[in-house]
This record gives structure tokens, sequence and C-alpha cells, in this order.
């Protein structure tokens, strides 16, 4: 039990920490990313949601953006690649574009 105690305070104080960082935290992320990144049941609901509230759409552009760095990926079908939009006035001329489709 005393070695189990010693190797849980290491891992939360960060001792045999990797490059990714202090391991418990690499595995609670590890978890949440398995559990919602990897599940795309988990993105379709997000879309349905946002979908059904659109009025959370002006009031990301107009608040929330500004506040946090964001990065969109857009897939551009007449291109090999797609586009990366980072800043908040590329992001808000790409979503008040009158072509999205919102629905």
């Amino acid at each position: 039990m005393h070695k189990d105690l010693i190797a849980y305070f290491s891992n939360l104080s960060g001792k045999n920490s990797n490059k990714r960082g202090n391991p418990l935290v690499s595995s609670i992320n590890d978890a949440f990313d398995l559990q919602f990144n990897a599940n795309p049941i988990v993105g379709d609901d997000l879309i349905d949601y946002y979908r059904s509230h659109s009025e959370l759409k002006e009031f990301t552009l107009k608040s929330e953006l500004p506040r946090m760095d964001y990065e969109v990926l857009v897939a551009d079908i007449n291109a090999k690649e797609g586009r990366k939009l980072v800043t908040p006035e590329e992001i808000r001329s790409y979503f008040d574009d009158a072509d999205i489709d919102e629905e």
C-alpha cells in the first residue's frame, strides 16, 4: 500500500512526467479523447444541438470569438487540401457568408 501511495503522489506531482507532461493528466486526456473525439456520434449530436439553437451562431461570432484563439478547418471540394481559418476576421467572414448551409 505504501508503494501505491508513493506512486500516486508521484503521478500527481509530475515527478515521472514524460514529454507529454503529467502522466495522470495525460491518461485523463487520453480517456476523454477516446470517449469524445474518436466517437463520431458525439460530433453529430453537437451539430444537431447547434442547428436547433441558431441564436448561438450570432452569440459565438460576436462574443466568444474575440475571447479565445480558434482554429477552424474548412473542407474545400475545389482544392486538394482544406483551409485553416485562424483570425477572428477570417472565421467571422466565413460564417457570415450567405452560402453556408446551416440546415
